[in-house]
């Protein structure tokens, strides 16, 4: 088993820490772009949150184009877990950027970040400009997210379940570039935009890819439980 590479299972979170965090969410997508405005608005009742069936995660992955041997899942251990590592204020804008719906954060060949695109960072509605500049023209991307060392490859994979596998992954010289793509099936059209931007923008190195597939539905579906109650 490669080091780091681990799911948690916790206990049931309380009414008071889901309440907690649904109101954090909200809190760091309002105070983000116009593009995280718009994802707010979507996630606070335009569009209908559903929880994702094992059925319809396969459906919408074949969509994708994607093989389940590369899928994982996240629920709100995802940030559960987040904040209890990463507790510090001074993190707010990291922590915001990893709670977006749609985004994807390119690890090449290092189990360090080169680049992170998160739908806040391309503006735009009803379409987002994940290709704003041309900044996916050539690789590695440019004009993204600010870069941090603190979520490595091994801890982020470690926050998510893996689905219909049991494959562990890693990063390193001797690997694929590696991009993970998180992706939602309420925002499924932008999902698919960005995915294909993705794809164009890795064959850009010429040399071997694979892209890792974290749906957030039920993670979003379990934060707005609440409100359907």
């Amino acid at each position: 088993m490669a080091a780091g590479v681990y799911y948690i299972q916790t206990k049931p979170m309380s009414n008071t820490i889901r309440t907690t965090l649904k109101l954090l969410v909200c809190t760091v997508l309002l105070l983000s772009s116009s593009s995280c405005s718009f994802i707010f608005k979507t996630v606070g009742g335009y569009r209908k949150l559903m929880p994702v069936s094992d059925k319809e995660h396969r459906r919408l992955l074949k969509k994708l184009d994607a093989n389940p041997d590369f899928a994982f899942s996240a629920d709100t251990n995802y940030i559960l877990r987040m904040q209890s590592d990463f507790p510090d204020s001074s993190h707010f804008l990291m922590i915001k950027n990893h709670y977006q719906p749609v985004q994807m954060i390119l690890f090449g060949h290092s189990r360090y970040k080169s680049y992170h695109l998160p739908n806040c960072y391309a503006p735009g509605v009803p379409h987002l400009a994940w290709n704003k500049g041309g900044r996916l023209d050539q690789y590695p991307p440019i004009n993204g997210a600010p870069i941090d060392s603190l979520i490595t490859f091994d801890k982020l994979i470690g926050y998510f379940k893996p689905f219909g596998h049991q494959q562990l992954y890693t990063v390193g010289p001797n690997e694929p570039n590696t991009a993970v793509m998180l992706w939602s099936r309420f925002l499924f059209k932008e999902s698919k935009r960005l995915n294909r931007s993705i794809k164009k923008n890795l064959k850009l190195a010429n040399e071997p890819y694979r892209i890792l597939y974290v749906n957030l539905d039920n993670m979003f579906y379990d934060l707005d439980a609440d409100d359907e109650k």
